[in-house]
């Protein structure tokens, strides 16, 4: 193979390995779908907390710092067993809600219904914890008045 031919090949291989690289990250952003952004995160969060009274799901989009905030006095089966937002009994409800988000630092601030929710970047380890939810976020506050 001569010179010049090597060089085209190699550039050639170049952008072919360039091209399945970004394949793999567009394919990874579809997987996580709209849940990734911050208020998909706390639209599904409250879905499963307000809507379906989902303690396991509800508590997969907490930090640690989040779920100590409520503990030992209660545990996520308690808290969202009877957890509410004022309007809100259905996904439709969750649906009229605006959300805005803002950010700070690292972290977005989610507005929604009245409240304020504060979500910080996933560790590996939140992202790799069994049936974690899709999405790259987890919320660290504004849970503490969802309570019923």
């Amino acid at each position: 193979m001569s010179f010049s031919r090597s060089i085209t090949w190699l550039a050639g291989a170049g952008v072919a390995v360039a091209l399945a690289f970004a394949v793999a990250v567009v394919a990874h952003a579809d997987q996580r779908g709209p849940l990734s952004t911050p208020q998909g995160t706390v639209r599904s969060f409250l879905t499963d907390a307000v809507v379906d009274h989902d303690p396991v799901d509800a508590c997969g989009y907490l930090t640690p710092r989040a779920r100590k905030s409520f503990e030992p006095g209660q545990d996520c089966a308690s808290l969202f067993a009877s957890a509410r937002l004022d309007g809100v009994i259905s996904d439709r409800g969750l649906a009229r809600l605006t959300y805005r988000v803002t950010a700070d630092g690292s972290a977005r601030v989610v507005h929604a219904g009245g409240r304020s929710f504060v979500l910080l970047p996933a560790s590996p380890e939140a992202l790799a914890e069994f049936h974690a939810p899709p999405t790259d976020w987890r919320i660290d506050s504004g849970i503490a008045g969802l309570a019923g």
